[in-house]
């Protein structure tokens, strides 16, 4: 069974097909993706679809910014020095950068400092500004840094430094004591736009300088850096940060800035359109290995000299240094996973939180966030050096870092950041009590879900909607990027072809058909999934759509980003293996399934989920179809969509959960407030069991000849045994020892009716008859065949159980 390992979570309000509308400027599709966005009306699509600068808001909305523009020029018209104190990651250089360069353009007496990562770490330090007063610097302006820095701020008041702070993270309970604090997350800022970076705060902060010295045509040449600093940072890609990116990538082709120019070069970009992925990739790490292994003025050098031969030299070095780079990350990462294998029980660890003293500071993060990606769970990395852990945080949708370090600060010395990513130390003794508190604090946080990876789809879509206009409509959302992913749809289709493609046949290539129209799909990684697929299949995808051009052909290309059997058929799948589940743990056979229950409610649809918390117990693979139709057809009733579960497997409680064949001893029914029975149980002694633990039962009345109808299906004949047994041989023939499920069931049922429930009913019978050893791992079969002796199929009790609860069934009906 092709299962995907991440949770399909479609955006919005229901992933049904839509209906056109045609009072807005774009396709329903369109649309729909939109307002997934929070972009609901014309006006709003047109300007997130058609981004310009007359769409920048006023930069003196923002708190603090007119104190801060007249300091500025008024230092700048008495030739007072100024300081631009920057942070050593690529925002931070970009925004020091740009308003070096602005001040400088302008007159002004300008200079920048930026902290050495190793031995001053992040943010305002003492040190540093006592150097920088020294240096005869009167205005000290920080960027992409200092919000958190109160006593710091103190000490500049003291030594009489007008400091004026821009910075864009989130601010804790004190702000520092400047002269001006430029934040848009401050509570008392009223700045419609909270997701700047830095480098967007530092622009704005340019645009009000400029607005006053009436210079506001020259500023936009700094937007192809600006939009490398924001794509770096990984902010939404929405509203003012749109307009950055979307100009600034149209700029940087053609960039003025030679320092970028020699950047390009040296990252291999050769032409075309810039993507966020030639920034993430390529531009931003080897700006990032300036500070990180290095020293980050180098960043700002590029970006500043005028001289091309400088710039092409700075550029080289910092591509050696993010080659080195790369060798130390994949060194730490390394040691790291021999950590974690060592020293976590990551089956109860929700965060992982490693230290060592070998690893480098500056690469830290990096690692840390390979690792949030391979585990799926928040890390946090640190390196110890003379008693103190510095680290970086990396975290998953969901588990906000900020508010658990915040939550932990009694431990920690220092923190700052974001939802996402944060920086932290502590002394290290603290770090084991730490790890213990802040998996306690997730413990409490999180959901069953937060820790699985997640896919979000805009929509679901057919194969006849799939056109070249419908493609190039798509694309005027670009660029994307957090906050604007690209779109991902998904899609039903029967697999028309399929094979490998690649070097070594890393990738697939699948054509899809629903009868009328084909459409080519390329799905890069998932090459492995051409042994479980074939000609016929009807499968699920999501899939991205985009133009291909090949031999002077323009057509529609699906980008594959996961599969899974359809909905039906896992759900097919699931329930035999329910059932088998619960059948294996049954000892008691079904005495009397027409169970006259205490209190009886005729239920449908629409008070079947009536707002209640709700636990829906279902039995049968009829009676789950019709349930499940049933909540599809007056879906409109309800805000929520239930939650399927198979057996025992009901993890946390959701408004609606339906479990299917429970096991009813190991259901907690605590927390619900409405239990329902769609069918009857299979069995007597469950429903004698769910009496005792649930107070009030409501009731579906369903038949239960269904059950006995169910039950011919699932006792095998003779034939059965005999297919299954000469596959097993034959694959034993051929030295295959393991086998997917699925693969059995489909050979199989070329010369017998089977399905999982019935095949894994035989290999039981094997196995007790001693015919052969199995093992089965929810999807792969691991066999051995141990001997060849003819044997009595009627010997076995297992066989003999699901005979006679067949024939209990039979009863129940003749006796009515």
């Amino acid at each position: 069974m092709i299962q995907s390992k991440n949770l399909w979570v479609y955006r919005g309000d229901s992933e049904n097909d839509l209906d056109k509308n045609d009072q807005l400027p774009v396709s329903a599709l369109m649309a729909k993706v939109l307002n997934n966005r929070g972009i609901k009306n014309a006006d709003d699509m047109m300007s997130f679809l058609h981004p310009d600068y007359s769409r920048l808001y006023d930069p003196f909305l923002l708190k603090d910014m007119e104190k801060a523009v007249d300091k500025i020029l008024e230092g700048m018209a008495l030739k007072r020095k100024i300081t631009i104190y920057g942070d050593y990651d690529v925002d931070g250089i970009t925004s020091t950068s740009i308003l070096y360069m602005f001040l400088k353009e302008n007159g002004g007496n300008v200079d920048y400092y930026i902290p050495d990562r190793i031995e001053e770490g992040y943010g305002l330090n003492i040190d540093a500004i006592r150097k920088i007063k020294d240096s005869g610097t009167d205005i000290i302006i920080t960027v992409d840094t200092g919000i958190a820095a109160v006593n710091e701020a103190k000490f500049a008041k003291e030594l009489g430094i007008d400091l004026i702070i821009t910075d864009h993270h989130e601010c804790q309970s004190e702000l520092p004591e400047a002269y001006a604090v430029i934040d848009p997350k401050q509570k008392e800022c009223s700045y419609p736009f909270k997701l700047l970076a830095g480098v967007g705060v530092t622009f704005k902060l340019i645009h009000g300088l400029a607005q006053k010295l009436r210079v506001e045509d020259r500023i936009w040449k700094y937007i192809d850096i600006v939009a490398v600093g924001t794509v770096a940072d990984v902010v939404s890609l929405v509203d003012e940060n749109r307009v950055f990116v979307k100009k600034g990538f149209e700029s940087i082709p053609n960039t003025w800035n030679i320092g970028l120019k020699a950047l390009l070069k040296v990252s291999g970009y050769k032409g075309g359109p810039i993507t966020a992925g030639l920034i993430g990739f390529g531009i931003a790490p080897r700006l990032n290995a300036a500070g990180r292994i290095g020293d980050a003025k180098r960043g700002i050098e590029l970006f500043i000299t005028q001289d091309e031969n400088v710039a092409v030299s700075i550029a080289e070095e910092l591509n050696d240094e993010n080659r080195r780079r790369q060798e130390m990350e994949q060194k730490i990462l390394e040691e790291a996973l021999e950590l974690i294998e060592k020293e976590l029980d990551l089956e109860n660890t929700k965060v992982i939180v490693i230290a060592s003293e070998k690893w480098h500071h500056g690469v830290i993060g990096i690692a840390a966030s390979k690792i949030m990606e391979k585990f799926y769970r928040p890390t946090i990395l640190m390196c110890i050096e003379d008693g103190m852990a510095k680290g970086s945080a990396r975290s998953v949708t969901g588990f906000n870092i900020f508010e658990a370090l915040s939550n932990s600060s009694q431990f920690l010395e220092r923190f700052g950041g974001h939802e996402m990513a944060a920086g932290l130390s502590m002394p290290a003794e603290n770090i084991d009590d730490f790890r213990i508190f802040i998996n306690e604090y997730a413990n409490n946080i999180m959901d069953d879900e937060t820790l699985i990876p997640k896919i979000y789809l805009d929509a679901h879509i057919k194969l006849e909607d799939i056109n070249l206009e419908l493609v190039s409509e798509l694309t005027m959302m670009e660029p994307y990027g957090v906050g604007n992913p690209q779109p991902l749809f998904s899609l039903e289709g029967e697999i028309q072809s399929i094979r490998p493609v690649g070097k070594d046949g890393n990738h697939l290539k699948i054509v899809f058909t629903d009868s009328y129209k084909t459409v080519n799909g390329i799905g890069f990684g998932l090459g492995d999934y051409s042994k479980y697929l074939h000609f016929g299949r009807k499968i699920s995808a999501v899939v991205a759509l985009e133009i291909n051009e090949w031999n002077q052909v323009t057509e529609p290309q699906l980008l594959i980003k996961d599969l899974k059997y359809t909905e039906e058929d896992e759900m097919h799948y699931n329930y035999y293996l329910s059932l088998y589940d619960l059948f294996k743990h049954t000892e008691a056979m079904p005495t009397d399934v027409s169970i006259a229950l205490d209190i009886k409610y005729k239920l449908s649809a629409e008070n079947l989920l009536d707002g209640r918390k709700t636990l829906i117990l279902v039995h049968t693979k009829t009676n789950l179809i019709n349930l499940m139709k049933e909540i599809k057809n007056h879906q409109n009733l309800f805000n929520k969509k239930p939650k399927v579960w198979y057996t025992n497997n009901c993890g946390s409680k959701n408004q609606y959960d339906i479990v299917v064949n429970p096991i009813i001893e190991q259901i907690d029914f605590d927390g619900y407030e409405k239990v329902v029975l769609y069918d009857p149980l299979w069995s007597r002694s469950e429903y004698d069991l769910i009496k005792k633990k649930v107070d009030t039962l409501y009731w579906v009345e369903k038949s239960d000849v269904i059950h006995r109808d169910e039950i011919k299906s699932l006792i095998p004949d003779r034939q059965d045994f005999a297919v299954l047994y000469r596959h097993i041989k034959l694959l034993e023939s051929l030295n295959i020892r393991s086998v997917y499920l699925d693969h059995l069931l489909e050979e199989c049922n070329k010369a017998a009716k089977m399905n999982e429930f019935k095949i894994l009913l035989c290999m039981d019978v094997f196995k007790e008859l001693g015919l052969m050893y199995y093992n089965f791992d929810h999807d792969h079969i691991f066999f051995q065949v141990l001997s060849n002796k003819k044997v009595s199929l009627e010997d076995s009790k297992v066989l003999q159980k699901m005979i006679r609860w067949g024939k209990i069934f039979e009863e129940n009906q003749r006796g009515k």
